[in-house]
């Protein structure tokens, strides 16, 4: 397995495109993905009567996405490894179901569910200084 990773690396890193440039337009695809399955589940929850501010919810969760996957790209930057990638945002999730929102502020993944939606300003912001770092990380390895 560990041969096979570096053949990856290999030759991901021998393209003429720089490593920065490469990834941030993976990044780039996969948040318009994510914004368009968003906005279609949205639109069905819409077109089954649901009543909320759609606008809000939208930017809100958007930006809820884009800190765990933040968070995700860092670790996995600093660390090489895909697992741990997936485990920290899964383990920052799990506590924030179970800890108070008084504990964590501003980076309580449900605070639209007390009606703070200024706190998801703080998130966004987060998650796109995560994304930008775990690339400049991710793309200064060999």
């Amino acid at each position: 397995m560990e041969g096979k990773k570096w053949i990856t690396k290999d030759l991901l890193s021998s393209k003429y495109m720089p490593m920065a440039k490469l990834y941030g337009i993976r990044m780039t695809q996969a948040i318009i993905y994510l914004m368009l399955l968003l906005g279609i589940y949205m639109c069905v929850l819409k077109a089954g009567n649901c009543e909320f501010a759609f606008l809000k919810l939208y930017m809100g969760e958007l930006a809820t996405i884009v800190f765990l996957g933040g968070m995700g790209i860092f670790f996995y930057a600093l660390t090489d490894q895909v697992v741990v990638g997936y485990m920290i945002p899964l383990l920052y999730y799990m506590l924030n179901i179970t800890i108070s929102p008084n504990k964590i502020k501003v980076f309580y993944l449900f605070s639209m569910s007390m009606g703070k939606y200024e706190w998801k300003w703080t998130l966004g912001i987060a998650g796109v200084v995560l994304l930008v770092a775990g690339i400049a990380i991710r793309s200064k390895r060999k």
